[in-house]
Formats: C-alpha cells, structure tokens, sequence
C-alpha cells in the first residue's frame, strides 16, 4: 500500500519500522519514529536510506517536544538516541534509578 501510493514521508513505530524493508517502499525520503525506543537495528535498516528522524513526547503532554535526525556513524554505537531539539518546552530529565534527581543540564546526548 506504501508503495502503490508513493509515500514519502511517514510517521512509524519503531515495531511497525523494523517489519519493513527501504526497498519495500522506495519512494520514502523521510521516515520519523516515536512511541518506543529506537534501537540500532531500525537505525541500522533505515538511516542510509532516508532521514531518519527520532521523536520524543511525553504521552500526557504533546503531539511531539523533541526531535533528532539519526545517522549511522554516530547512532548504531550509541546505547540510546539523542532526545535531540526540543520545541516550545522544557525538559528534564531524571537518573534512571533515581527519579527525584535530575541530570545535569548537556550531561545526556
């Protein structure tokens, strides 16, 4: 369906990203994931193949409040991708086992 319709720009989980392959829907330039944690594995697939773009929301708050744009050099290393810019918000962000402390601001990527 993707293909019949020329698609070129999607919004997708990365579950729904990984079922898929880029020359499964060649016309695709632009393929943006949230709802989950983006893995090596989808960046891995997709990033040589379109501009991949990491978005963030938090459920309760926005349709989105931050965005990345993944590249295979630097994201298929990393354990987790970049929250990336944020947009008309603030962000905090907590230590994973201690959620009353905050990280220092530019200590997280």
């Amino acid at each position: 369906m993707m293909r019949d319709a020329k698609i070129t720009w999607a919004f997708l989980t990365p579950t729904i990203a990984r079922t898929l392959l880029p020359e499964q829907v060649p016309t695709l330039e632009a393929l943006v994931c949230g709802g989950e944690s983006l893995t090596a594995d989808v960046i891995s697939a997709w990033a040589p193949s379109v501009q991949l773009i990491h978005i963030y929301r938090p459920a309760e708050f926005a349709v989105y409040a931050s965005s990345y744009r993944c590249t295979m050099a630097d994201d298929v290393k990393r354990e987790s991708v970049s929250l990336g810019r944020l947009f008309g918000c603030a962000c905090f962000v907590t230590e994973p086992d201690n959620p009353d402390r905050l990280v220092p601001n530019h200590s997280f990527h």
